[in-house]
C-alpha cells in the first residue's frame, strides 16, 4: 500500500510502537493526537447496517465506547439497549454481530457478557494515519475551532499580603 515516497519506514515504526495490545484510543503519541474518528464511523455505519437501519449510524456511534483494558479490545458496544430494541439478548446480538461484522479494518472481535469488543488492525490505521500526516503535513491535527473569535482571559490577583 505504501510506495517509497508516502513513507513506509514511518508506517512500520509507527505499528511497532503501538504494538499488539489495544493502543489506538485516542491517546497521545509523543505529543500527537491518534484519531479513532473514521474507524468509529466506519464500523458505526457497518453496524447500522446489519441492523437494517433500526437505529443510525450516529446513535451506534454514540454507543461505541473504548474499554477500560486494552485486552479487552480497542473499541466496545455495549449490546443492552440494542436487546430491547431487537427483543433478544445482549449476549446473543453480540455474537450475531460477530458472526456478520468484518472489514480490513477489524481484526477480530469478541462478544463478552453482552459486550462487542472490536480489535482493530494496526497495520491498516498506521498506513491510513501517516498517510494523513503525510498529506497534510504541518497542518495535520490542526482544528478551527474558534478561529476569528475573540477570546478573553481574565486574571484575577487577589492582594493575599493584606
Amino acid at each position: 500500500m505504501f510506495n517509497k515516497k508516502s513513507g513506509t519506514a514511518e508506517a512500520q515504526a509507527f505499528v511497532s510502537l503501538a504494538g499488539d495490545e489495544g493502543f489506538f484510543h485516542d491517546t497521545f503519541l509523543e505529543g500527537v493526537v491518534i484519531p479513532m474518528q473514521p474507524f468509529k464511523q466506519k464500523i458505526a455505519a457497518q453496524i447500522s447496517a446489519l441492523l437494517d437501519g433500526r437505529m443510525t449510524a450516529q446513535e451506534i456511534y454514540a454507543l461505541l465506547e473504548y474499554p477500560p483494558d486494552p485486552a479487552m479490545g480497542d473499541l466496545s458496544l455495549p449490546c443492552f439497549r440494542l436487546s430491547k430494541l431487537l427483543r433478544q439478548a445482549p449476549q446473543a446480538i453480540a455474537e450475531q454481530f460477530m458472526k456478520e461484522l468484518s472489514d480490513a479494518v477489524i481484526e477480530r472481535t469478541e462478544s463478552v457478557s453482552g459486550y462487542f469488543n472490536i480489535f482493530l488492525n494496526k497495520r491498516v490505521m498506521a498506513e491510513s494515519i501517516v498517510n494523513a500526516i503525510l498529506r497534510e503535513q504541518d497542518r495535520y491535527g490542526a482544528q478551527t475551532i474558534g478561529e476569528g473569535k475573540t477570546v478573553v482571559i481574565d486574571f484575577s490577583s487577589p492582594n493575599i499580603a493584606k
